[in-house]
């Protein structure tokens, strides 16, 4: 659907403004858009962008996640200080 409106809707614009002087029309309704989505955000709640509560359950394994990526990193890192104490 946008592949189709979307070109039509800035060659519009483009010929729009290119009839009135100001070909950069396109340019300037883009620029519009995304101003209007910035203050859009801007002006929502902050809780609207809080992520939402995790159960207990799911606090408890991402918990666990969390130390069994900590004992990857660390592996990793001894494997590479132990290959750079070979090459020497």
């Amino acid at each position: 659907l946008l592949k189709v409106v979307g070109p039509t809707l800035y060659g519009y614009l483009f010929g729009l403004g290119c009839s009135v002087g100001v070909p950069a029309l396109p340019f300037l309704f883009a620029t519009a858009v995304s101003l209007s989505a910035t203050a859009l955000v801007l002006a929502s709640p902050s809780h609207v962008w809080d992520p939402p509560p995790q159960p207990p359950a799911a606090r408890d394994a991402g918990g666990g996640g969390g130390s069994g990526s900590g004992d990857l990193a660390a592996g990793s890192g001894g494997a590479g200080g132990s290959g750079r104490g070979g090459g020497s």
